[in-house]
């Protein structure tokens, strides 16, 4: 499997890049343990930051600038990470699924990076990373569908 960056990404996002982990887990239920330890980091990011401060974050300011070379309003349009600082500074916290997910969770506030965790065995063939065509959505966690073209 190869994953690359589409010709359209990289004309309006020049600087985009992708890095790929691959490690195997058992994926089950958080441990109580780690729980209280994410729950900690989300305590301490709630302390450290406000709504405004999120938008100035390096790594989410240059993905929001992204999305405007994209065509969309980062405003409307919150990439990952942004969208979970968000919801840690509301007092709204994250939701609980998994192991997995919740160290994806944590990478990603604490990075600013967004994040997606898959199953390998589950992708087939090469992958691209391009622009949504015409009539993309997808449903979003707590939201109507979201245009993403």
């Amino acid at each position: 499997m190869n994953i690359y960056i589409g010709k359209d990404i990289r004309e309006r996002c020049p600087e985009t890049v992708l890095g790929v982990l691959t490690y195997t887990m058992d994926v089950k239920e958080s441990s109580e343990a780690f729980l209280k330890q994410f729950d900690e980091v989300i305590r301490m990011l709630a302390e450290k930051y406000t709504l405004p401060d999120i938008a100035r974050l390096p790594r989410i300011q240059e993905t929001r600038e992204a999305y405007k070379a994209l065509g969309k309003a980062p405003s409307h349009y919150r990439n990952a990470a942004e969208a979970m600082l968000r919801r840690i500074i509301k007092g709204n916290g994250l939701y609980r699924i998994n192991n997995a997910v919740e160290i994806n969770n944590l990478v990603s506030i604490c990075s600013g990076y967004s994040l997606g965790t898959y199953d390998r065995d589950k992708l087939f063939g090469d992958i691209t990373l391009h622009r949504a065509p015409d009539g993309a959505s997808y449903q979003g966690i707590g939201r109507d569908a979201l245009n993403i073209e």
